[in-house]
């Protein structure tokens, strides 16, 4: 490596320096006690002296087992004479260029080795605020230092700075352009794997870097922390590792309490890239994350609340909720459903299975109007229909005292049940209402309907009825054999209407049959009507009073007689009793 340099000095101390005089005489260094001499050979002998100088030295080559300069007052004093603005402390070493048309450097430092350092910096004070190295440029584009290691193999370092104090700085950088591209540390590496900025915490709870954005009002509201640039294909911006059992690889906060502020922004501006990518066991930590956008995750875990089948629900405000989704249940929150239909449910093509002894209630308001409830394993289950004032108006269960028998019941506004009809404990399915009706359109006229009551008694009677014709005074009707499989014949009542002239007449009972015949001996051939009514096999023992209680479907008891005594009153205050009681 050839260079001429040419340095001018103000004050040095502490140097090898040859101190010159002008003329065509020899040059000599003047000394009290001894004189330092110009050589031909190198190195020369080494030599004791000192040499003051003014003016300027031009040399090839500088070498020294030391340099220092000395920090004395006066020595300050000469370096403040040739800067602009005075310094209010003293300096180990000074370096000023002052050329604007080339690129000069106030220190270069330099070194080949693979494992090199071109410039180390070293505050070992423990006390104060002491920096390892302090760089600075005042220029709009200019840099407060530049580092550049462009050794391919080894550890090299474009910058490497340390400190030991507990307050100190290994790299401290400022730039206060307001303008231009100005930079308090610029960090360059051209490999394509390596990193611009390399930092490392040996610490538990220590930063590979901490970096500090413009405060408040200072140098802009768009100052960052960190700015990292790479224009290679695998390179990065920025690399922060942290291997610390508590470590943070990246830290950012925001402490604005208004305004756009944030701990952490990224921005991309490729299609395919990523404006933040976050690896590890918690790839984001953070105590709230609000997305404005889509979000899209291959994997996503929430620990908090989970559970085994159970899915994430979101309520209209936003706030989202645990739900579990099985066999067992829709879920355990009563809200749930509302959270995921709307309001609404709907299902096609699949059945829906519910847990043992689980229930479905659908609700108006507040009010429940329908409810499906299997009960226990050893009863039938139930379903509720409830009218505007919740009210039961339809119910259909199943016997008090026999679960295996169904009842189906539909109740007044009064909750009271008024009609039903249930299987009783003999197995005869029964229909209970005041009135039993067939309806059927008027015929002739269509606004109307027509309907007939049916007729009632006491008993469980059937009857069939026909006409007859008396032959010389007599006839032998027999009776169906549909009648004859089902009536008590023993029970049987006969009623003949003459349709003629005649002396009357009387009838006599048998098996299958019965005879009419003309009082007196009579001898007339006319026509005559008959009726016959029989109790039907197995329903002898009909009762007419029985109590309240004694076909009573499954439910509150309570709730039913407090309900049927309604209705009674009510009843009573219409004139409308119709009990039947004798």
């Amino acid at each position: 490596m050839n260079k001429t340099f040419r340095y001018s000095f103000a004050a040095i101390a502490a140097v090898a320096v040859i101190s010159l005089f002008v003329g065509s005489k020899p040059v000599y260094a003047q000394v009290v006690e001894a004189i330092v001499r110009l050589q031909q050979t190198t190195p020369g002998i080494k030599q004791t002296g000192h040499t003051n100088i003014s003016g300027t030295s031009i040399a090839a080559e500088f070498k020294g087992g030391s340099v220092s300069v000395n920090n004395s007052t006066s020595n300050v004093a000469a370096i403040n004479s040739v800067i602009a603005s005075p310094f209010d402390y003293v300096s180990a070493v000074f370096g000023q260029a002052t050329n604007t048309t080339v690129q000069n450097y106030g220190g270069y430092f330099y070194s080949a080795g693979p494992n090199g350092t071109g410039c180390v910096g070293w505050a070992s004070s423990a006390v104060g605020n002491p920096n390892g190295g302090w760089f600075r440029s005042d220029a709009p584009g200019g840099n407060g230092v530049t580092g550049i290691a462009t050794a391919t193999t080894g550890d090299a370092y474009g910058g490497n700075f340390y400190t030991n104090s507990n307050a100190g700085v290994g790299v401290y950088g400022e730039a206060t352009a307001l303008t231009g591209d100005a930079y308090g540390g610029k960090f360059v590496n051209n490999s394509d794997t390596g990193s611009g900025v390399y930092g490392l915490s040996n610490s538990e709870r220590g930063f590979g870097g901490y970096f500090v954005g413009g405060l408040a009002g200072v140098g802009g509201s768009g100052q960052l922390g960190v700015s990292g640039n790479s224009f290679v294909a695998n390179g990065n911006g920025g690399l922060f590792v942290a291997f610390g059992a508590e470590g943070i690889g990246v830290f950012g906060r925001a402490r604005g309490s208004t305004g756009l502020n944030y701990g952490v922004y990224g921005d991309t501006l490729s299609s395919a890239g990523w404006a933040g990518y976050f690896t590890g066991g918690n790839g984001v930590y953070a105590s709230k994350l609000e997305v404005n956008s889509r979000t899209t995750t291959n994997d996503f875990t929430m620990k908090a609340g989970s559970a085994a089948n159970t899915v994430l629900l979101g309520a209209a405000g936003g706030v989202a909720s645990w739900g579990k989704v099985d066999s067992a249940r829709l879920t355990s929150d009563p809200a749930s459903l509302s959270k995921v239909t709307g309001g609404t449910f709907a299902m096609s093509g699949s059945d829906m299975q519910g847990a043992d002894q689980s229930m479905i209630q659908l609700f108006t308001g507040s009010t429940e109007k329908i409810r499906l409830n299997p009960n226990t394993p050893t009863s039938g289950a139930f379903i509720n229909v409830s009218g505007p004032n919740g009210n039961h108006n339809v119910r259909a269960t199943f016997l008090a005292s026999n679960p295996d028998h169904g009842f189906l019941a539909v109740h007044d506004s009064l909750g009271s049940q008024q009609a039903y009809m249930n299987v009783n404990a003999n197995g005869d399915g029964v229909i209970t209402a005041d009135t039993k009706n067939f309806k059927v359109p008027d015929p002739t006229d269509p606004r109307f309907d027509i309907l007939y009551a049916c007729v009632e008694g006491p008993e469980a009677a059937m009857y069939t009825r026909g006409t007859g014709r008396l032959v010389n005074g007599q006839a032998v009707i027999d009776l169906p054999d549909h009648f004859l499989k089902l009536a008590n014949m023993g029970t049987l009542t006969i009623q003949v209407t003459p349709l003629d002239e005649c002396e009357g007449l009387f009838c006599r009972k048998g098996d299958s049959q019965f005879m009419v015949k003309e009082l007196r001996k009579g001898t007339s051939n006319i026509e005559f009507d008959w009726e016959v009514k029989a109790v039907r096999k197995g329903h002898e023992d009909y009762k007419v009073v029985r109590p309240w209680d004694d076909a009573l479907p499954d439910g509150d008891v309570k709730q039913q007689w407090n309900a049927r005594l309604k209705s009674i009153a009510n009843r009573a205050a219409k004139g409308q009793n119709s009990s039947g009681r004798p």
